[in-house]
């Protein structure tokens, strides 16, 4: 049986897709970026057929519509191919060759996907809340910002309360300012609508998955931390081993080790947090460890005193904090079990 490695360089309009077979290119075509003219194509070859093209915003939408249209779908990582293929000409031509022949040679990394509805539904709402919290947060700023500019501050629980928000601006003698403000709070009371929509979404959705109503049984878990985790994550059995894990999530440790002193020996190994990870995992396991660390009475908090008596520095704490709360998500996912506080004294000898 033929094998074929075709490489997609996916743009909004079109889509360039090379064909490799013996190490060589056979065809190159550019077609409409839909999902027809490119299944079209990839029946005309028959034989085993490996896909790949880089992750971007089109990757959810063209994973799930082709992924069973050949025997092996990759989408890549584009950072690491720009380090192996980028120099020369640049075209799209040439990028989907580039592709073709990394593919061929298992020169790809993987970018995980999914093609599960109801996961893809729950990650596509989560990725708009989360934007939407950001967008909350300018606005927040942009009202502090334009009084600021002309001398004013303004109190923190003005912002949220509208009663009392309502009181301080009637007290301001500067009406531009007064007017300028009312329409960023506008803005701002907005923002807090979608906010609040999207996580009622976000509830209903949740309600599917029951390891998420187990894990905001933890302490500093919420629906949120929870509902990212299981999205971002997709399956317990994606990462081999708890390292894999932690460095996905930024929490794990990288070594880094360079050159040699002046007598010849090898310079000590460095340690350092990944700078390559999921910014929105590593987010919520690092506020959760705060809010664990500031909440009255928990076996995690215990821990986490325990360390910082024995010397460990607040940070490196907080860090092992929020790695030890990543694994016990991640074991109970596996396991399907609910967390047991009291298996967890036995293992970390608490009294």
């Amino acid at each position: 049986m033929k094998t074929y490695y075709i490489g997609a360089d996916v743009h909004k309009q079109t889509t360039t897709l090379a064909v490799r077979h013996k190490k060589e290119i056979i065809k190159v075509v550019t077609v409409k970026t839909e999902i027809d003219p490119i299944v079209e194509f990839l029946g005309t070859y028959k034989g085993r057929k490996l896909l790949t093209f880089e992750e971007t915003s089109l990757s959810a939408w063209l994973y799930a519509h082709l992924h069973d249209k050949v025997d092996t779908l990759t989408v890549c990582d584009p950072r690491r191919n720009k380090l192996i293929s980028d120099g020369g000409d640049k075209s799209d031509r040439v990028d989907a060759r580039a592709l073709a022949e990394l593919l061929e040679n298992n020169s790809v990394q993987e970018i995980h996907h999914t093609d599960n509805k109801m996961h893809i539904n729950l990650k596509q709402w989560l990725a708009l809340y989360h934007d939407r919290v950001q967008n909350k947060v300018r606005q927040h700023h942009k009202i502090t910002a334009q009084a600021l500019k002309q001398g004013a501050k303004v109190p923190a629980v003005i912002i949220s309360n509208r009663k009392k928000r309502t009181e301080w601006l009637n007290d301001q003698s500067n009406e531009t300012l007064t007017e300028q403000l009312q329409i960023l709070f506008n803005s701002y009371d907005q923002a807090t609508a979608e906010v609040t929509q999207i996580r009622t979404r976000i509830d209903t959705l949740s309600q599917s998955f029951p390891i998420i109503t187990k894990w905001q049984k933890l302490a500093g878990i919420g629906l949120i931390r929870a509902a990212s985790f299981y999205a971002y994550i997709e399956t317990p059995w994606r990462f081999k081993s708890k390292s894999k894990l932690a460095k996905y999530c930024g929490l794990g440790l990288e070594c880094s080790q360079s050159g040699s002193d002046k007598n010849g020996r090898p310079k000590p190994a460095r340690l350092r947090m990944p700078l390559r990870c999921n910014r929105v995992l590593k987010n919520a396991l690092l506020g959760a460890a705060q809010s664990i660390v500031q909440a009255r009475d928990n076996v995690f908090k215990h821990e986490y005193e325990r360390m910082v008596f024995n010397g460990v520095t607040s940070k490196n704490a907080l860090h092992a904090i929020a790695r030890k709360l990543l694994f016990v998500m991640w074991g109970m996912w596996k396991n399907n079990r609910s967390f047991d506080p009291k298996l967890w004294q036995i293992q970390h000898q608490i009294d």
